[in-house]
């Protein structure tokens, strides 16, 4: 398990984490004068256990937050409390994060494994008057709750604001295209009083595609 998981985060990338770090991580021995100077860093184990849950690290989505549920909702606590009924106040928190990780995921669970298997004998699964509030209730966006990423190399968040920046500009496209339609038909589109169709639409055609090479670059 140990020098598969290193093999993962060690190759297939030139973007990798620092080797010391995942020698650090699996608890090998560096050797010579090496052990006395190359230290354990947050950032670098960080970045290294970020890598080992399989996430792209060529992709935005390689600073993804895990699902949770908004912070305080009373209903979550309730089914929360029912379902772990004997865990401590120090851990609930603990329980919301699997209960939400289990039920994000119960596609792929369901795909994946029999109807017989005793995952969906539990409580949670077998009671639909348990799921569906809780199923309502995923996040669907980043969350506000002020939980940030940790072990995320700068390439990685470069390519997040680039992402962002593409979804701004095409969520911009729809927005100035009527606009941009009156405009041409005002002053582009005219012959003798007369609004000429194809002119217009070859216009259109070509604004949308310089706007969208431009979101592509």
């Amino acid at each position: 398990m140990r020098k598969g998981t290193s093999t993962f985060f060690s190759s297939g990338s030139t973007a990798c984490p620092p080797l010391v770090a995942v020698h650090l991580r699996a608890g090998w021995s560096i050797g010579g004068v090496q052990d006395r100077y190359l230290r354990h860093d947050t950032a670098g184990d960080l970045f290294v256990g970020r890598t080992v849950t399989g996430l792209s690290i060529l992709q935005p989505e390689f600073a993804a937050l895990p699902p949770r549920f908004e912070i305080g909702d009373e209903v979550v606590q309730k089914r929360t409390g029912y379902l772990f009924f004997r865990l401590t106040k120090n851990v609930e928190l603990v329980a919301e994060f699997t209960l939400v990780s289990l039920i994000y995921h119960i596609d792929v669970l369901r795909e994946r494994l029999s109807e017989a298997h005793p995952h969906f004998q539990s409580p949670i699964f077998a009671d639909a008057d348990l799921l569906h509030p809780l199923h309502s209730r995923l996040p669907t966006g980043s969350g506000n709750d002020g939980m940030q990423s940790t072990g995320v190399p700068p390439h990685v968040k470069i390519l997040s604001e680039i992402h962002r920046t593409r979804n701004w500009l095409k969520k911009l496209l729809c927005c100035v295209e009527p606009v941009c339609k009156i405009s041409l038909i005002r002053k582009m589109c005219c012959t003798n009083g007369c609004i000429m169709e194809s002119q217009m639409s070859l216009k259109n055609e070509r604004f949308k595609g310089g706007f969208r090479l431009v979101i592509q670059q």
